[in-house]
């Protein structure tokens, strides 16, 4: 059974989500956290819960979408998985950071390319 906690974060009120299997295993699909309080919240959780993230995943690289993804790489030791084609906005997301009031510290790089009819180990 797969356990799908959510959170809303940032001026977005993006959706975050932690997907949990029994193994205790998770991934992290968008994490929106913009500011210490919600990496606490977010963090919180994964402690309370036991839990073990394995993965790092954006649906796509809008800035509300990529806000928390440096401090998840760095907290976790995860590698970016995304589409290809969202590589694009990852080269304009400092300007659109500043335009929208997000504090974005860092631009996390896709390390894995996530392609049509693709398999996530």
């Amino acid at each position: 059974m797969t356990t799908v906690k959510q959170f809303a974060f940032n001026p977005f009120q993006v959706n975050t989500y932690i997907l949990s299997d029994s193994t205790g295993e998770c991934a992290i699909i968008d994490p929106g956290m913009n500011d210490p309080l919600e990496e606490e919240e977010f963090s919180s959780y994964i402690k309370a819960q036991g839990l073990k993230p394995v993965l790092l995943l954006n649906t796509h690289t809008h800035i509300d979408h990529i806000a928390g993804n440096d401090y998840v790489q760095k907290t976790y030791h995860l590698p970016l998985h995304a589409h290809i084609e969202s590589e694009v906005f990852l080269r304009e997301a400092m300007t659109h950071a500043t335009i929208f009031g997000i504090n974005l510290k860092q631009v996390t790089p896709i390390k894995h390319f996530l392609t049509e009819g693709g398999q996530i180990a």
